[in-house]
């Protein structure tokens, strides 16, 4: 089965390129050590909460737009669960909701994207003063 070199999600036969990343599709994945060694991952160490979204739709969007400009972006969901871009594993926040969490380094960046696409919600659901 072919597998995406950037999320490393697999792909049933015939699909050739990630619909979500845009790769083309490998047949084998590297280590993750290896992708670390050869600089093909940055690895971020200070990520950050924020923004809280009751619904899934709008941290789904906001995780895609983020994606598509290359900003690394995780959605914890209620106490466990997490998926997103650059899949690093953080324990969750426990009440329930959607919350999104990026490296400290793109916050104006997110910020900026984030607002562009939900607007009223975006400043609602922000967790952080950008102002």
């Amino acid at each position: 089965m072919p597998f995406c070199p950037k999320c490393r999600y697999e792909y049933r036969q015939g699909i050739e390129t990630c619909p979500d990343c845009d790769e083309r599709l490998v047949y084998e994945l590297q280590k993750e050590s290896d992708k670390a060694k050869s600089g093909l991952e940055k690895r971020y160490d200070d990520w950050v909460h924020i923004a809280k979204f009751s619904s899934p739709i709008y941290a789904d969007m906001v995780v895609e737009a983020l994606k598509a400009r290359d900003i690394p972006a995780v959605i914890l969901q209620g106490s466990s669960l997490t998926f997103g871009h650059f899949g690093t594993s953080v324990q969750g926040l426990g009440s329930g909701g959607f919350t999104l969490m990026i490296p400290r380094e793109h916050i104006e960046e997110a910020d900026k994207e984030a607002a562009e696409i939900l607007g009223d919600e975006w400043e609602s659901a922000k967790l952080v003063d950008l102002g």
